[in-house]
């Protein structure tokens, strides 16, 4: 019975989705008693289907370091303002993503390295990781309720989690450079500034990754959050980003997933759904 309640709301939100205007209905009402309805936002979507369906909106690119600071001393916030403007105006909330991704196309070349290719010592890293967090939050202050402060930094190999602990986390040019110091020293920085700007029970620091739901990389993502936790880190919680196909979409290692993340004493959001039927 506990699959056939979890799975109704899913159905029917899916089948609303599907027919966004033809039934009058208006998505995000049928669940405000339960969670917020959000979608992304970039120069391709439908503004019109998105202000009437969702009460909340994150930006698929124009938050992300690349978009917004795009070298040390420039910042570039005018697409991201005007979808947090629109979110307003329309009463709107807006969820950050992401201060710190992996993604080579997301960063700067010259955040990590020099013009001769080598990376620049840890600590200059993580101060120009720290400037970055603390300007881009200060910017956006409490208009964001909700940042992905971490995007995407656990391994997605099929080999369990070792003992040791040595194949939890992405080998990426930051995790090379740093180690695991700047999934810690984001947190970290974020919370202080938020705190420094008096809106610290305003705004959620979150981790957010795909395929978390699996169980091989649910253990490695624990594994990860329960080292922040011992260290005392400032997370709030943990993004699930959902991306089956209909083949795939396993109810059991969701829900089990859900109860986990919680058990860590975390808030849980699925923070992308979707669904191809190909």
């Amino acid at each position: 019975m506990k699959k056939k309640l979890f799975l109704f709301p899913l159905i029917s939100l899916l089948c609303l989705t599907s027919c966004e205007n033809g039934s009058g209905v208006i998505l995000h009402t049928v669940y405000k008693e339960h969670f917020t309805i959000g979608a992304a936002l970039n120069e391709y979507n439908r503004e019109s289907t998105l202000l009437k369906h969702y009460n909340s909106i994150t930006c698929e690119n124009a938050m992300k370091w690349v978009s917004v600071h795009p070298s040390d001393d420039v910042y570039t916030f005018d697409d991201a303002d005007r979808y947090v403007e629109i979110a307003k105006e329309n009463g709107m909330g807006v969820r950050g993503h992401a201060l710190v991704w992996h993604h080579p196309q997301s960063i700067p070349a010259d955040v990590l390295t020099s013009s001769d290719g080598e990376y620049y010592s840890k600590e200059v890293i993580l101060e120009k990781e720290r400037k970055h967090v603390r300007d881009v939050v200060t910017h956006f202050k409490d208009d964001v309720y909700c940042w992905d402060v971490v995007n995407e930094v656990i391994d997605d190999g099929q080999i369990p989690l070792n003992e040791d602990g040595s194949n939890i986390y992405r080998q990426s040019d930051w995790y090379k450079a740093t180690g695991r110091d700047f999934i810690k020293e984001a947190f970290i920085e974020a919370d202080k500034t938020l705190k420094d700007l008096g809106i610290r029970d305003k705004v959620q620091l979150f981790y957010n990754d795909y395929d978390n739901t699996k169980p091989i990389k649910r253990a490695k993502t624990i594994a990860m959050l329960e080292w922040l936790i011992e260290e005392e880190v400032p997370i709030d919680g943990i993004g699930l980003q959902c991306h089956y196909h209909l083949g795939s979409f396993n109810v059991d290692e969701l829900e089990q997933s859900i109860i986990e993340y919680s058990a860590l004493g975390l808030d849980v959001q699925i923070t992308e759904f979707d669904c191809e039927i190909y």
